[in-house]
């Protein structure tokens, strides 16, 4: 069975709370499930994706016309390519609109790619408002949830508890709080959760070095259960469940 091509937006409306590490940790299960997938870097100038993945990302300055043509003009074209986007979050409004108002999410699926939308974010009312609302934009995606457990809970809030219980109904993916030195090996330019699964990077402290694979594999579940439940909605659509 030929898996269809993958369409991953890791986005939050607050900067600092890891989606950039949840696009790697994305980007990496894909490596290891044996596809190349594209990485899509809006974050401009740094692009820190770039020096990571390189051969594998496409830069774009989302902040200027011309770079947010050419990210949905080359999406748009290309629908058959596994992607992941990782949008920061100063472009998240403006490119959760613009994919809505273009209709980026229908183009892909009518040429059979999944998409899927993680949304981190934090223990607040306002931030959990948000994710319900991108929710609400997408109706026919699979949105998914996402709470860095290091950002704390939304605990003694009867507004945020309330919101929160109606966002993670169906689930939520959870990244686990990390050291500070197993965040700081994680964080080298030579890293990757592929590397590190394979045996092909170390680090020079044992214990570092098992909580950063714990971590990998907690995710990696997490994920593996996810693409489940899509594979299982796409038998039910199919009639075959």
């Amino acid at each position: 069975m030929v898996r269809p091509a993958r369409f991953f937006v890791i986005c939050a409306d607050r900067a600092r709370t890891g989606k950039s590490l949840l696009a790697r940790a994305v980007a990496d299960w894909l490596t290891l499930e044996g596809e190349a997938p594209q990485l899509i870097d809006l974050d401009a100038p740094a692009f820190p994706l770039a020096e990571r993945y390189p051969g594998r990302v496409e830069a774009a300055d989302f902040g200027r016309t011309m770079g947010r043509v050419a990210v949905f003009d080359g999406i748009a074209q290309t629908p058959a390519l596994t992607r992941v986007v990782d949008v920061p979050a100063a472009h998240e409004a403006a490119f959760l609109r613009d994919m809505q108002q273009l209709g980026l999410g229908e183009v892909l699926q009518e040429a059979g790619a999944e998409v899927v939308l993680f949304f981190l974010f934090t223990p607040t009312a306002a931030s959990l408002n948000r994710a319900l609302e991108v929710e609400r934009m997408f109706p026919a995606a699979r949105f998914q949830p996402v709470h860095n457990a290091a950002l704390g809970e939304a605990a003694g809030n009867d507004e945020a508890e309330s919101l929160y219980l109606e966002l993670t109904r169906d689930g939520v993916v959870r990244l686990p709080v990390l050291s500070a030195p197993a965040l700081a090996f994680i964080e080298r330019v030579e890293f990757s959760f592929a590397a590190l699964m394979r045996g092909e990077i170390a680090a020079p402290d044992l214990a570092v070095h098992n909580e950063a694979r714990h971590f990998a594999q907690n995710l990696f579940k997490q994920l593996n259960r996810l693409q489940m439940a899509i594979d299982m909605d796409a038998l039910k659509k199919m009639g075959f469940v």
